[in-house]
Formats: structure tokens, C-alpha cells, sequence
């Protein structure tokens, strides 16, 4: 699960972000929604780099710690739409492994 401190962490990223932002709560959602997007499109790019799948600038420069800090902005940019949309994170796990295991997923 999140623990509480990450999320303390993600909800004071999130009224900074906010601060510079527009007041309109579906604004803020749709931004949110956009910049999962981009962090997804951004992790995905990374993963072809890794697959020796990118152009081969991209490749030579290759960092595995770039990879790793991009899974870390999707994470991140998916608690903070949850936070955006008032989704209780963790009993969203919690209920989702309950469905996968009653499915005999786990």
C-alpha cells in the first residue's frame, strides 16, 4: 500500500502545483489527467531506450536511473489525479486485490 507519508509527500506537490494554477477543480483534473499522459508517454520512451529500441543517440546515453525516475513521475502523477479526484488510493488497492484474488489471481 501508500503509506501516509508519500501521500503527506504527493498532497503538499500537489497544492504547490495547484498554486500556480487555475482555480477551476475540472481544470486541475483534466491537467492531472494531461500530465499522467506525458509522464506514461515519457516512461514508455525510456522502456524502447532500454530495448535498445530508440535512436542510437538515445541509446549510447542510456542511464537505467533515467528509467527508474520516469516509473517514479507515472507514480507520482497518477497519486496526485487520485488526490485531484478524491480517490481513496489505498482502499482502491485494497478492493482491486480482493477482485483479483477472488479470480484466483493470486
Amino acid at each position: 500500500m501508500i503509506t501516509n507519508e508519500l501521500l503527506g509527500t504527493i498532497k503538499k506537490i500537489n497544492r504547490k502545483l495547484k498554486s500556480h494554477s487555475s482555480e477551476n477543480k475540472n481544470e486541475n483534473i483534466l491537467a492531472s489527467c494531461v500530465k499522467l499522459q506525458e509522464e506514461t508517454w515519457e516512461l514508455s520512451w525510456e522502456i524502447l531506450t532500454f530495448l535498445k529500441r530508440a535512436r542510437t543517440k538515445k541509446i549510447e546515453n542510456f542511464k537505467f536511473e533515467d528509467l527508474e525516475n520516469e516509473f517514479a513521475d507515472v507514480i507520482f502523477s497518477l497519486l496526485v489525479l487520485a488526490l485531484d479526484t478524491w480517490v481513496d488510493i489505498n482502499k482502491a488497492i485494497k478492493n482491486k486485490l480482493e477482485i483479483i484474488e477472488e479470480r484466483g489471481g493470486v
